[in-house]
């Protein structure tokens, strides 16, 4: 198991930008960087695929 991830370690470090930008954001991976203690907040906060964020306007 520890060398499955290693390889994907290394896959996703190899990876298109644009591949990787695509993996993140189904990960929900969030980054908050906080400059004064040079600091970098990693959390990763899936969406389960069958939920979805909707904003609805007005009444119902």
């Amino acid at each position: 198991m520890i060398e499955e991830v290693g390889d994907v370690v290394r896959l996703v470090g190899e990876a298109d930008p644009d591949d990787k930008a695509d993996l993140y954001t189904q990960l929900g991976l969030k980054l908050t960087y906080y400059p004064e203690k040079q600091y970098v907040e990693a959390r990763i906060e899936p969406e389960p695929p069958h939920v979805r964020a909707v904003c609805v306007r007005g009444g119902t």
